[in-house]
């Protein structure tokens, strides 16, 4: 059984939600970072990012299984993983010259 055919249906409308915020930000994966946090406003200031200037995606996963997928199929892709916390909130950001990374 192939990645996708494991997938559940809501993980890849996850999955397809993202990309599509991606592909009208640039189509670039490797300018992305995706991540997992319980507290997005405490990983968005990690990450330097703010949400009034910065381009940016957020989806709750609902489980921790579903988030990790979807950051292993990004991951594959090319998109830098940010934080990995045992959460279902998925983020997903453009990485500019004061964001880290």
């Amino acid at each position: 059984m192939s990645d996708d055919q494991k997938r559940s249906l809501i993980s890849q409308t996850l999955i397809t939600q993202i990309e599509g915020f991606i592909q009208r930000n640039g189509r670039d994966h490797d300018a992305f970072v995706v991540g997992v946090t319980a507290d997005i406003e405490a990983a968005f200031a990690k990450h330097g990012v703010n949400p009034d200037k910065h381009v940016h995606f957020t989806v709750n996963a609902l489980t921790d299984e579903r988030a990790e997928n979807v950051t292993d199929f990004f991951k594959k892709k090319g998109c830098t993983i940010g934080e990995q916390a045992q959460s279902g909130i998925v983020y997903c950001y453009r990485r500019a010259f004061n964001t880290n990374p």
